[in-house]
């Protein structure tokens, strides 16, 4: 067996693709690369450079009339690392099953140990190399890793959640997916809330100075299971919904609370099912709306 620094384990007689099998697979291999760099678990902020440069490299792979990226070593090599921490988490988490790896490898290493041949692409001195990785070869991860990946999972469902509110006042709740359960009790509390305020034309994203924001202060993992895992956070929303057809700021909500949110496992994948916490406190978030809404 190999292992890979990332915490997968391949047959031996799973190397990487050639450049022509990375080409004649070509669709799936952009499939699972869309979608990995969609999580919010990989790329929190996607526009980084980091992830600008690990797309140009991709790109590069696909279609070696792209243009190849060229910057100082010093830079290329500082986003190789970010990446490669990021991508080593996902990786190593116990995440959902993957098609394929991506590794980000320094060419002349990679043409010395026969992982790729001399016409492979490359930019800025590195190459994407593209492995399958089957969902029964991932490595289980210890205790101590999958309570990190339970923590990180749920901070990342805060920010999505957020993401979402951000939307309104259209209905967008993409950043949900791959995070919560689809029609689970979390995520239909939030598609209501979202749908809610996208009637009444509300939304946090404007005016341009409004402050909405959220924060994650801390995070406990609870009991663990096979199946099913608790987490405790405390956390605090601030989010000022601005009336579109009023022109004016109609309702804030403002709390610090105690969040309980009950993790299940699908098909291999840690997902959130539900999170409870109490209704708002303060005057301001009261004087709510008749029909009941929590953010």
């Amino acid at each position: 067996m190999i292992r890979l620094e990332f915490g997968l384990e391949l047959d031996e007689m799973t190397p990487y693709l050639s450049w022509s099998e990375v080409r004649a697979r070509g669709d799936e291999i952009r499939a699972a690369f869309a979608r990995l760099l969609s999580s919010p678990r990989v790329a929190a902020r996607p526009t980084s450079r980091q992830w600008a440069f690990l797309r140009a490299c991709f790109e590069r792979l696909m279609d070696p009339s792209a243009e190849e990226v060229s910057m100082e070593p010093r830079k290329a090599a500082q986003y190789r690392l970010e990446v490669e921490k990021r991508l080593r988490r996902y990786y190593r988490s116990a995440g959902p099953a993957l098609a394929f790896v991506f590794l980000l490898a320094d060419r002349g290493s990679a043409v010395r140990q026969d992982l790729v041949g001399e016409d492979y692409p490359s930019s800025s001195g590195y190459v994407l190399l593209v492995s399958h990785a089957r969902p029964e070869v991932v490595a289980a991860p210890s205790e101590l890793e999958l309570r990190e990946y339970l923590v990180r999972l749920v901070e990342d469902a805060a920010r999505a959640e957020f993401a979402a509110y951000v939307s309104t006042p259209e209905v967008s709740l993409s950043s949900l997916d791959g995070i919560f359960v689809h029609d689970g009790p979390a995520y239909r509390r939030i598609r209501n809330v979202v749908e809610q305020h996208a009637r009444r034309g509300w939304t946090i994203r404007y005016p341009e100075y409004n402050p909405s924001t959220m924060r994650v202060l801390s995070v406990r993992v609870g009991d663990v299971s096979e199946t099913q895992a608790t987490v405790f956070t405390e956390e605090y929303w601030y989010l000022r919904w601005w009336s579109e057809v009023e022109a004016r700021y109609a309702y804030v909500y403002n709390e610090t609370n105690r969040q309980r949110y009950i993790l299940t496992r699908v098909d291999s994948r840690w997902l959130v099912d539900t999170n409870v916490y109490p209704p708002p406190r303060n005057a301001a978030a009261a004087r709510k709306p008749k029909d009941e809404v929590r953010r």
